[in-house]
């Protein structure tokens, strides 16, 4: 399992070539197209406990993706190709960061992020000072 930080730095991995590289510096999107990993899945991530707690999962890569600005992630044909999962926090904004990722990947799935999981955690809900207001078309 391949683990990538927030800046898109690879953090941890097995089975793979290392690289590190951050997708705000100049080049990076070009040095993430040169990768062509054979993993098979790849789960992003909002939150770094998400993160950190995914358990090592055979032929998968990991990105911790924290936050808006994944949009990045697409184009990259690899990526593409591969079966895509996010997981994010089930509250606006969590819904809102989806739905920007599915604008350049929309065949990624999202986990943990339906009616079952958000109903049978209702002791934690809580309410969101500044949520995200708009439409989620994907």
């Amino acid at each position: 399992m391949v683990y990538v930080n927030r800046a898109g730095c690879v953090t941890r991995c097995l089975g793979f070539v290392e690289k590190h590289f951050h997708f705000e510096q100049r080049g990076a999107h070009a040095t993430a197209c040169s990768l062509n990993p054979q993993h098979f899945h790849i789960f992003i991530t909002e939150n770094e406990s998400n993160y950190l707690c995914l358990p090592e999962l055979a032929n998968t890569i990991a990105i911790f993706g924290s936050s808006y600005g994944l949009q990045a992630i697409g184009g990259i044909e690899w990526v593409e190709q591969r079966e895509v999962f996010y997981w994010g926090d089930i509250d606006t904004h969590g819904f809102a960061i989806l739905n920007e990722l599915r604008a350049s990947l929309p065949e990624v799935k999202s986990l943990l992020m339906d009616s079952d999981a958000l109903l049978a955690h209702e002791s934690f809900w809580v309410s969101e000072s500044k949520p995200a207001n708009r439409l989620l078309p994907r």
